[in-house]
């Protein structure tokens, strides 16, 4: 019988053995390595706590507005002044330009009238913006005019431009934009390719396809080499200098944009109605304050109206065996040696002073003013204003009163037609009813004992 024996043995590193002694069988147990703990995972820090958020401070309560200052009572308007001469000048405000290169650009801007500013759109023509240039445009203008007229230039101005011509096709045109003053040449732009002239090529624009090179007049250099290119383009032309040519002044006096109105040079084209007709009632009630008029240049220039009043009442004096003449300022009528009436204009108003006592006709139903004060009226101090049917109804009227107080009685009805057509100032100048202020007006003699006649009526 077999004996077994076991063994047990411990090795260092921990490990069992279990064997039976005298046989190779025998039984190994390890201890299991230790597992090392899992890392406690770290906490997750708090979140900060937000701040609180500041109070909003208080709104600064408005400061109370202070009351305010009681207006001034208005001064009492003074009594305004029969008939105000229309003799103020008139400046419109810088216009804003509206259009292409090639086009006379419409304005738009403000003209002054007696009611106020108006805004309204207008066209200038060239020669107004010549007319309202300043003085150093004027004068480059009329360097290079004399040029171009020194080779037997023609010119025809139109309402852009003013162009020149030596032959059948136009050679040069001037025209104006802005402040600045332009010339247009017959010349071929590419010929001039890195030369020392300053120009535009203007070969694309259909108006300006015969005179493509345009040099802008801004300085005296500038207007050097346009006379030399004027020189080159005559003489591709085959143009010679005339010997008797001789420099002329061709600058002209400023003038305002009511006479230029009056004169269709400036054209009212957009605008409210009303504005409109206010620019263009004092466009014709404008007096040009360098023209001194006479009575007789002032009727001729008057309405129909105006000139049929004065017919009428000048045949119902003259049936009465009144005699008349004319003198600078008015037509005066006298029966026997005495005067008993004058016509006078000023503005547009026809006036007849008659040899009455004003305040014989207070409280009657005539309107009429007491002008006796003024020494040239003396002798007839009631003045009617004929603007109606029915103030010249009145006139007739008290033309019979003052006749019966003459002890005179109508001798025959005269008919005679004194209404006469209207005729511009150039004529009216060159026969001597208009003169330039400065000359002597005095282009009729008064009968003796008559006052002399200096008023500006």
């Amino acid at each position: 019988m077999l004996t077994t024996i076991l063994l047990v043995l411990l090795a260092i590193d921990g490990t069992l053995y279990l064997g039976l002694l005298g046989t190779d069988i025998y039984l190994r147990f390890r201890k299991p390595k230790d597992k090392p703990e899992p890392a406690p995972k770290p906490e997750p820090e708090p979140e900060p706590e937000p701040e609180p958020e500041p109070e909003p401070e208080p709104e600064p309560e408005p400061e109370p507005e202070p009351e305010p200052e009681p207006e001034p009572e208005p001064e009492p308007e003074p009594e305004p002044e029969p008939e105000p001469e229309s003799d103020q000048d008139f400046e419109p405000i810088i216009p804003l330009l509206v259009g292409d290169e090639d086009d006379n650009p419409e304005e738009v801007g403000y003209i002054e009238t007696a009611g106020g500013l108006v805004r309204i759109r207008y066209s200038r023509s060239f020669q107004a913006k010549l007319i309202q240039s300043d003085d150093d445009l004027k004068q480059r203008y009329s360097q290079v005019k004399n040029a171009l007229m020194a080779y037997g230039a023609s010119t025809r101005m139109s309402w852009t431009n003013e162009s020149f011509r030596v032959s059948r096709p136009y050679c040069a045109r001037f025209a104006i934009r802005g402040k600045t003053l332009s010339l247009f040449l017959a010349l071929s732009p590419s010929d001039f390719v890195a030369t020392k002239y300053i120009y535009d090529d203007f070969s694309e624009v259909k108006k300006y396809a015969g005179t493509p090179m345009r040099v802008k007049l801004r300085s005296d250099r500038s207007v050097r080499w346009a006379i030399e290119l004027i020189d080159i383009m005559m003489e591709n032309i085959g143009k010679e200098k005339q010997d008797d040519a001789v420099d002329m002044d061709w600058r002209v006096p400023y003038e305002p944009d009511m006479p230029l109105i009056k004169r269709d040079l400036i054209r009212v084209i957009g605008g409210s109605p009303e504005e409109v007709q206010a620019v263009l009632n004092e466009a014709e009630d404008f007096e040009d304050p360098n023209l001194n008029k006479s009575f007789m240049a002032k009727l001729i220039q008057s309405t129909d109206e105006v000139k049929q009043r004065y017919s009428d009442l000048k045949n119902e004096l003259l049936s009465y065996g009144a005699s008349n003449r004319i003198s600078w300022s008015c037509d005066s009528f006298r029966v026997s040696r005495t005067y008993c009436a004058r016509f006078a204009i000023r503005g547009k108003t026809l006036s007849l002073y008659l040899a009455l006592n004003p305040t014989e006709f207070e409280d009657t139903k005539y309107i009429y003013q007491d002008v006796g004060e003024t020494k040239k009226y003396a002798g007839t101090p009631m003045r009617l204003k004929l603007r109606s049917d029915r103030s010249a109804r009145w006139a007739r009227e008290l033309i019979g009163i003052m006749m019966e107080k003459l002890g005179k009685v109508k001798t025959e009805e005269h008919n005679e037609n004194f209404v006469m057509p209207y005729e511009e100032n150039d004529p009216l100048i060159v026969r001597g009813w208009i003169k330039r202020v400065g000359e002597n007006s005095d282009a009729y003699e008064y009968q003796p004992n008559d006052e002399p006649d200096n008023d500006e009526e």
